[in-house]
């Protein structure tokens, strides 16, 4: 389903789903990753359980994972 199409809520648990199976497939524990991204496990916890979490702590994740170059697709420079 587009990202368009959900509700907050949903686009929440959509990013988490994406971040999870990002990191499963890196094979990193939430530990891990957490310690890379210099977070906590719980904010990589509620990050893929859909809650969300502060934008300076997604960009690090994203950072860690490799994928911080894909917010030019999100926000391409006008």
């Amino acid at each position: 389903m587009s990202l368009a199409l959900m509700n907050n809520r949903g686009v929440l648990k959509e990013i988490g789903a994406r971040v999870r199976r990002e990191r499963l497939n890196q094979n990193l524990t939430q530990v891990a990753l957490a310690q890379l991204a210099g977070v906590s496990r719980r904010v990589i916890l509620d990050l893929e359980k859909g809650k969300g979490c502060g934008l300076s702590a997604f960009i690090e994740i994203l950072r860690m994972l490799k994928k911080l170059d894909q917010l030019e697709a999100l926000l391409p420079d006008p």
